[in-house]
């Protein structure tokens, strides 16, 4: 199919609220993700698929555009179906950085230590890491 007759939907944080307290642009489905409500965040990417697909019936593919969305990637190829190609900005990021690694060796390091970094609440950031990853993760302020 010629790519003028794809139908791409790109699933963003679109509808948002902005916090007096961060100034940061937040959907609905990413706050409940960040306060770890997966049946309300399940429940929101269910109704914006609905939402979009009364849009656009019939999708070629989906890029998942916000960083939150990976975590409930399988809650998106379910609402959406089998005939949908879902890209993951984590996963196409991942391949990326792999790819750039493999052709720029002297960029990698001796893989002895992991640090995780952010610009957000490390405490915040890190207990969200902890509770979606299953493993202690702690995070620096950038």
């Amino acid at each position: 199919m010629a790519a003028s007759g794809l139908g791409i939907l790109r699933l963003s944080a679109s509808t948002c609220e902005r916090t007096k307290a961060s100034a940061k642009i937040r959907s609905p489905s990413s706050i409940a993700i960040e306060e770890g409500d997966l049946i309300l965040a399940e429940a929101l990417v269910r109704s914006h698929v609905d939402a979009l697909k009364r849009k656009m019936p019939k999708p070629d593919a989906a890029i998942l555009g916000c960083t939150h969305y990976p975590l409930m990637e399988q809650v998106f190829k379910d609402a959406l179906g089998p005939a949908v190609q879902v890209y993951s900005q984590a996963r196409l990021v991942s391949e990326s950085l792999a790819d750039y690694l493999d052709r720029h060796p002297s960029m990698l390091g001796a893989g002895q230590q992991s640090r995780f970094i952010t610009t957000g609440n490390p405490r915040q950031v890190s207990d969200n890491a902890t509770r979606f990853l299953k493993r202690e993760i702690t995070f620096d302020l950038l």
